[in-house]
């Protein structure tokens, strides 16, 4: 009981620090949170009292067999994610008692906006001998923070206040990111960031704009352990009254825009470094022309926001 407890107040402290930067004029940021429950079902008093208090919960009873509740979910999505994610369902089924919900939306200026003028097209190199065309944003002799190891290249590029930034990891080979990116996990991104450090860089990367559709995650969460959850013997007993159910799909869809001088993000100030006199370095080449894998992170807590691949910015979704 006590470890639960500590559970909840952590998350309850990481989504309070979160809701923090709603108030920096900088962003735009939003974190929501709604659970509709069929009108047969009853909550306990003390799970809906946990999740309203500790993650600001809107907790909405409805008729599930009335065709009307898409429509009001999907609307719930849309106007959550600033028209970015317009739809999560197409249907619910008549097994479906209870629907949770999270949003979340980002909207941030880089610390220093890419040049437009500098834009041009250029080639990406997709899988095998492929190749497509891409706008590409540049940056000449800019001071990002950077590694690389055997395998990869790592580059920060900040937003404004410098309490969010968006990092990319760049296969060093082409046609490999299939092969290398299960080392990618949280130890490794850590291990990564505390190895960076101020570099005279020139980067170049694709505008893209990635578009999911809503995926069905659940099969994912099995692999990772969660198989109990799903089955039969599954206990949620400290949220229902009068009912026991398993989870049944976890859905998931995403939108992200990357641009010149924004990332918009749905699910949804650069550090300079003082040295001492040094000969003028030469430039870390850092050319996002193959598919590379990114994450979005918020600084102080740590929690990264976002997280994906691109395997190629000409396609929409």
């Amino acid at each position: 009981i006590q470890s639960d407890a500590n559970t909840a107040k952590n998350f309850y402290n990481l989504f309070g620090h979160l809701y923090q930067i709603n108030q920096d004029t900088v962003y735009k940021f939003n974190i929501a949170n709604a659970i509709w429950v069929n009108k047969d079902i009853s909550l306990k008093t003390e799970f809906a009292d946990l999740i309203k208090k500790n993650f600001e919960f809107q907790i909405k009873k409805d008729d599930f067999s009335d065709p009307k509740l898409v429509k009001i979910i999907n609307e719930w999505v849309n106007k959550n994610t600033r028209g970015t994610i317009p739809s999560i369902i197409n249907e619910l089924s008549p097994d479906t008692k209870l629907a949770m919900l999270n949003a979340i939306y980002m909207k941030a200026p880089w610390a220093e906006a890419f040049n437009e003028r500098q834009t041009q097209e250029k080639t990406f190199y997709l899988k095998g001998k492929d190749t497509t065309k891409a706008m590409f944003m540049h940056k000449y002799e800019a001071e990002l923070s950077y590694t690389e190891d055997a395998l990869w290249q790592v580059v920060e590029l900040p937003y404004q206040n410098n309490r969010i930034s968006m990092f990319i990891a760049l296969p060093k080979a082409k046609n490999q990111i299939k092969n290398i990116q299960n080392q990618i996990n949280i130890a490794k991104i850590e291990t990564w960031e505390k190895a960076m450090k101020s570099e005279l860089t020139n980067l170049s990367m694709p505008k893209f704009t990635i578009k999911t559709e809503a995926i069905n995650i659940s099969d994912f969460l099995k692999k990772m352990g969660l198989k109990e959850a799903f089955s039969d013997v599954a206990n949620f007993k400290l949220m229902f009254d009068d009912v026991n159910m398993p989870l049944g799909q976890i859905l998931h869809k995403a939108f992200i825009n990357v641009n010149e001088k924004e990332t918009e993000a749905s699910a949804v100030t650069i550090e300079l470094k003082t040295e001492s006199a040094r000969e003028i370095p030469i430039p870390k080449e850092f050319h996002a022309n193959h598919p590379f894998v990114f994450w979005i992170k918020e600084k102080e807590s740590g929690m990264i926001l976002f997280m994906g691949r691109l395997d190629n910015p000409s396609l929409q979704k």
